[in-house]
């Protein structure tokens, strides 16, 4: 973390100078952050020319390049990427989750909930937070035309597998066999494509399909 003696460095890009310069006044009015610099570039080829902490990228509506750029900044291990957008849709809240931001917040959000989201991903790389009016949590678990990206068992499977247990223990806990966990995992693997176990937990977790694994897994039964 770059922090210089407590404070947040935040990196501003936005094709709005009126909207930029708004938010630039609101984050200033918290005594740890600092606004480092603005551009008027937003999702255009942005780059911060100076080693902010944080990056609040606007993007004013559903742009391909958003995803381009936010995967250039988050090559940056030390730099979180908050996304701040009008464009409640499903599909390009996942891709943008994908490409790895740590926030997504619709524009209208209050200013408390907005600070309290920086501070959330700076305390923790690993954290993603996600704000929006009119989507809900099960938007985010289905395809563009409307499919579920995880059906429900495929969830329940996939929870469990994250807390650590076994197939044999799935099944049980389930009470469905073994042979029907390895087809769902398969069919989990497929949808998120991914190769294994550890990579379709990761994928489900950075996407919010299943909560964050516990750090003290439980026990695997046999």
């Amino acid at each position: 973390m770059r922090e210089e003696h407590g404070r947040i460095k935040i990196s501003l890009l936005s094709g709005d100078p009126l909207f930029r310069e708004g938010l630039s006044g609101l984050l200033v009015r918290e005594p740890d952050f600092d606004v480092v610099e603005h551009s008027e570039n937003g999702c255009r080829e942005s780059e911060p020319e100076v080693c902010p902490d944080v990056v609040i990228l606007v993007a004013e509506s559903r742009d391909p390049l958003c995803c381009d750029t936010v995967r250039r900044l988050c090559g940056t291990p030390s730099l979180r990427v908050l996304v701040l957008s009008s464009c409640d849709d499903s599909c390009f809240m996942r891709q943008l989750l994908e490409a790895g931001v740590q926030a997504y917040l619709c524009t209208s959000v209050h200013r408390e909930l907005l600070v309290s989201a920086i501070r959330a991903i700076m305390a923790d790389r690993s954290q993603v937070v996600v704000f929006s009016r009119r989507l809900t949590f099960g938007d985010l678990l289905r395809g563009p035309g409307g499919e579920e990206v995880l059906t429900q068992r495929e969830g329940e499977v996939l929870r469990l597998a994250a807390e650590g247990l076994s197939n044999s223990a799935i099944a049980v806990k389930l009470f469905i066999s073994k042979g029907t966990v390895k087809r769902h995992l398969t069919n989990i693997y497929t949808k998120l494509d991914v190769a294994s176990r550890v990579h379709a937990i990761n994928k489900a977790t950075q996407l919010r399909l299943i909560e964050e694994r516990r750090t003290e897994p439980r026990h695997q039964i046999t």
